[in-house]
Parts: C-alpha cells; structure tokens; sequence
C-alpha cells in the first residue's frame, strides 16, 4: 500500500469484543423498554399496548445511527504508527453495540406478534363480534409497523438536520487522537479517527535510525488496544455477575434483574444469525433473482438471519405463553406458579430471552432498505407479509391449539 493517501488496512474488532459490548447494550435496551412500558401503562392510554412507545422510540434511535454510519465507520484506532498500520475498526463495533445490542434491544418483534394474535383471538373475552376482532388484529399489526417505519425515518431525518451541530458537539469532546473530520465521498472510504504519533521520543544510539521507537510504540499500543479488550470482557462478565446474584439474592428486583440476566444470550444470538442476512440460496428462487451467486452476500436478498432471529423469539414467546396459560384438567394443574418460576417464564423468556432475540428496529430498517429500491419492492413486501404471517401461523400453533385442547387458566396472574 502506497502511502500517497491511501487508507491503511483495517481489521476488524474481535467477535469477542463484540460480545462484550452486545452485554451492556442489551441489558440498558431491556432496561429502557421495560421502563417505558412501564411508563405508559396507565388507564385510557392512547396507545395500546403500551410497548408501541418502546417501538418508537427504538427504532427513532436505530434511525439516527443508520443515518450517520459512515461517522461510525470512519472512528479507527491505529494499531501502530506506520503510514500502512492497521487500524481497528473501533467506530464498527460501537456502531453494532448501539444497533443490534441497544435498538434491537428496545424493540422486540415476537411481542408485538403476540399482541396481534392476542387481539386476533380475543382471549381477553372482550364482548365484540369476530369481525371487531378482525379489525383488531389488523389495526394492531399495522400501527405498530407504520409508527416504526415512521419513527426509523424520523430518527434518520433528524440526524441529518443536526449532524452539524451534534458533530461539532463530538469533535468537541473526543481526544485529539480520535478526532472526526468532515466526511466526503472521497473520504468515506479512508479512515478518519487515528492515534498519531508523540513527538518527544528520541532514537537510542543502538538503533540511531528509530527501529526502537517504532518497536517501543507498537507494543505499547498494542497492550492498549489488548487491555481494551480485557476491560471490556472483564465489565461484561461482572455485569453478568451482578445481575445473577440479583436474581438469587435480591428478591424485590427478581422481575427486572431476570429479564436483564437473559438479554445478552438472546441479542448475541440475532447478531450471529445476522452474519447470514444478504445470502442467496439456491432453494430459495423465489429470492434469488434479486441476489448474485449462491451463498455470496447481495444487498438486495433477504435477511435470513433477522427473519430467523424473529421467528425464534416468536416460539420462545409462545411456548411461554402456553406455559403460564394452559393446563390439565385436574387440579394440580390449576394450581398457581411460584413467584421465581414466574419471573423465569414471563420475565426471563419472554421480556429477556425472547425480547432481545427479536427486534422491529432491524426489520423496519430492512424494509426501508429493501422498499427503496424499485427492484426490491415485491422482496420488501413478501418480506414484510412472510414475517408477520409465519409469526401469526406460529403463534396459532403454539397457543392455540393447546389452549384447544387443555384448560385455560391463569397462572401467573401478576404476569
């Protein structure tokens, strides 16, 4: 690589920084949406269920870092101080802290489906007639979707109109060393935010044409960058920590510290699974017009791995469901659930596990992606029809076929 310009080659973060940072983001989204559920449940609230605010404001954040990716991608931290170093991908990593482990944290799509097939089947005993609860079902599907899409381009025109002030704002505050210019297209594709070099070291007269420096500032970068990765995993895993003592030991928080136990697993689940998302397979034709060769990556293609991820949540969701929903005739059956297995079941599958496996923030932002092609509508649309539905004929399966055959009963009844 020439050094007339050119950007230096960069490696990508760590699966296991990543991981790392996928912990606390995923935890602060879980916090943030059962604080804002929490928040609007009241009587006569103009939203119903009130997790459709938690919807909004997910994908309105998701928004605003897919608006401004390219800041994202420029943060590089140089690995050492050649014209041709390599550069971590530092910007990557936060960008997927704050995309998949926080927004995709705050919204969850196996609920919103819940919620729909809920109003659907009427389970509540509500006096209207099937058709009011087909009406039901379809405003509840298509509100929760229009307001997320909305709220996603909302939070991206946002993030256009004050990326002049927000930028000067942090440039402001980060470090010399990590400093953002002004972004081109010339230079999206170089790296903007590099460690430079002191200028008070001085050559040994063992090595008078610097070799010691360069040696001597390697390592110590690298130890910094390696440290960056041990902080990060040793935060993670005392998070992790912490919130399992809170469930065994702290019984007036077990509700939300449970939910907050299972959020990791869940969100980096959806992030392994999004590795296959823009793959083409040969035993999908009916996508692969829009794709290049199989197994190759096509931005046109359809994100297998969110629909996956989604689906998951869906089953995960349903089977806890029917567990605290469904029993046998006989009266041990009816009997209700402790306190802790209903904070697992409801808390720990559904809010936690489930919750962070599936997300609305990603698949609005696919559909947008894919819909704003005039090629990959009719992807964008099956898409959207194909999650929705799969997520309904799910849900038909796994609760109300064996709310069918058992007994309906409330178990949990705080749940």
């Amino acid at each position: 690589m020439s050094s007339s310009g050119a950007a230096p080659a960069l490696r990508p973060p760590p699966t296991l920084f990543i991981l790392g940072l996928l912990v606390p983001a995923s935890m602060l989204g879980t916090l943030t949406r059962i604080g804002i559920t929490s928040l609007f449940t009241f009587a006569h609230t103009p939203l119903d269920p009130p997790i459709i605010w938690a919807q909004i404001i997910g994908c309105a954040v998701f928004g605003g870092a897919l608006q401004n990716k390219a800041y994202f991608e420029s943060i590089v931290l140089r690995l050492d101080h050649h014209q041709q170093a390599v550069g971590l991908q530092l910007g990557t990593a936060l960008y997927t802290a704050l995309t998949s482990g926080y927004c995709g944290s705050v919204t969850t799509f196996s609920t919103w489906i819940l919620d729909d097939y809920l109003a659907w089947a009427n389970y509540d005993g509500v006096d209207r007639a099937g058709g009011k609860s087909f009406l039901a079902g379809i405003g509840q599907s298509f509100v929760t979707l229009i307001l997320s899409i909305a709220s996603l381009r909302l939070g991206m025109k946002l993030a256009e109109e004050g990326e002049p002030f927000c930028m000067s704002w942090v440039i402001k505050i980060l470090p010399a060393s990590l400093r953002l210019g002004t972004l081109s297209t010339a230079e999206r594709s170089a790296p903007l935010a590099t460690f430079q070099p002191e200028a008070d070291l001085t050559p040994s007269s063992d090595y008078p044409d610097g070799t010691d420096i360069v040696k001597k500032k390697h390592s110590r970068k690298l130890a910094k960058h390696q440290l960056l990765y041990i902080a990060t995993c040793m935060f993670a895993v005392g998070l992790l920590v912490m919130t399992s003592l809170l469930v065994a030991l702290y019984t007036p928080t077990r509700t939300i510290s449970v939910a907050l136990a299972l959020s990791p697993p869940g969100a980096m689940f959806r992030w392994y699974l999004s590795r296959i998302n823009g793959k083409s397979f040969k035993a999908l034709p009916v996508i692969r017009r829009h794709s290049t060769r199989a197994g190759q990556s096509s931005p046109n293609a359809w994100p297998y791995g969110t629909f996956a991820a989604n689906m998951l949540g869906v089953a995960i969701v349903g089977a806890a469901y029917t567990a605290l929903h469904a029993s046998r005739t006989d009266a041990a059956s009816t009997v209700p659930y402790s306190r802790v297995k209903c904070d697992v079941i409801y808390s720990g599958l559904e809010v936690g596990l489930a919750g962070c496996l599936s997300t609305i923030s990603t698949f609005a932002a696919e559909l947008y992606t894919l819909g704003a092609g005039l090629k990959t509508r009719q992807a964008a649309v099956l898409y959207a029809f194909a999650s929705w539905g799969w997520g309904l004929v799910l849900y038909a399966l796994l609760v109300a076929v064996p709310l069918q055959t058992l007994r309906q009963v409330d178990r949990c009844p705080a749940a």
